[in-house]
């Protein structure tokens, strides 16, 4: 296209946008296109010549390296600016505190990360990045305010200081973050006793170890409702599948269904357990090591002192009468929710 054509169709699409600053920006997202595609060009031409230069012990590929590592720095900053430019800024001015941004894990978008203007403790205005990782925020403040970053129950960014401020033009932010999360997108109100339920947290993905998968659904709060064991040759019970089953979650688990395999999963579950603490339980290690203090080596000694008294379970396994009761009720639910595939 000839450069008077080039103008003439600039001009008509600036024609077509009723404001300026809006206007603006498209134009400069054209620009950063194309400019987008040259330095992609000459990026790959730049990496093809040093890896010609190195190929033949030439002594320009020193040069040709630098070249090349200059042109991939220019192209990563050119995307940046088009990913940029794609995102409508939000209301800003007087009184206005407003940001605009992307979240990424590694380059790649993270969906549904709630984003949040924070004014110490308390969130004044939430919305989940989109399907590109992007976020606008704006809210009636005289600032200065804080941006977080959650993921589920987790927060994953906090600015060290309150820095945003109303200003004529919202900031441009860029957070890199290590995990993603499904999609959620929409702004709503941060007060959790509001009409606007919050989000589930997400379900661990299946194919990891039983003691870290439990971990994280203690973590979220969820209630293990079934857990149910098909015979495998790992030492590790790993869960091959989770699901949100009637009154809670259901797994499938896969590992030795010998009287060792099955206590190493009572041991898990029971950890697991909102009972656990009081019973003095804080991990499944220290599960394993109290069923074992109580002379529980079987999967049958391990259903017959889920039946005990309360008495008889803190003498059997040196507590007093309150974590024996603690470990009691622990125990019954744990001995309940597992179910046993045998082999064959």
């Amino acid at each position: 296209m000839r450069n008077d054509d080039t103008l003439s169709a600039l001009k008509k699409l600036q024609q077509q946008v009723p404001e300026p600053q809006e206007a603006h920006g498209l134009l400069m997202l054209l620009g950063n296109g194309m400019a987008e595609a040259m330095v992609g060009l000459r990026a790959r031409q730049a990496a093809l010549e040093h890896a010609r230069a190195s190929a033949r012990g030439s002594a320009s590929a020193d040069a040709r390296r630098a070249e090349a590592e200059a042109s991939a720095a220019a192209l990563t900053a050119v995307r940046a600016e088009v990913r940029r430019l794609r995102v409508t800024e939000p209301r800003s001015g007087d009184g206005v505190t407003s940001v605009y941004g992307h979240v990424l894990d590694d380059g790649r978008p993270v969906v549904g990360a709630q984003v949040a203007l924070v004014d110490g403790d308390a969130a004044l205005a939430c919305i989940d990045t989109d399907k590109a990782g992007s976020f606008a925020l704006s809210v009636d403040s005289e600032g200065p305010l804080a941006l977080r970053v959650s993921v589920g129950d987790k927060v994953v960014h906090r600015d060290d200081e309150a820095t945003l401020r109303p200003a004529s033009v919202a900031p441009y932010r860029l957070v890199e973050l290590g995990e993603a999360t499904p999609d959620a997108p929409s702004q709503h109100p941060c007060d959790d006793g509001g009409d606007q339920p919050l989000p589930p947290a997400p379900l661990p993905k299946p194919g990891g170890s039983l003691t870290q998968v439990l971990k994280e659904l203690k973590a979220a709060d969820v209630t293990i409702v079934h857990l149910r064991l098909t015979a495998s040759d790992d030492a590790t019970p790993r869960v091959s599948d989770i699901r949100d089953g009637d009154g809670g979650i259901w797994l499938e688990v896969q590992g030795r269904t010998t009287d060792g395999g099955r206590l190493a999963v009572v041991a898990a579950l029971l950890a697991h357990q909102p009972e656990a603490e009081a019973a003095g339980i804080g991990s499944a290690t220290a599960a394993a090591a109290l069923l074992k203090a109580g002379q529980v080596t079987t999967w049958d000694e391990a259903l017959v002192a889920s039946r005990l008294k309360i008495d008889d379970v803190a003498k059997r396994f040196g507590l007093d009468r309150d974590q024996g009761a603690a470990l009691r009720s622990a125990l019954a639910s744990t001995m309940s929710t597992i179910e046993i595939v045998e082999e064959g």
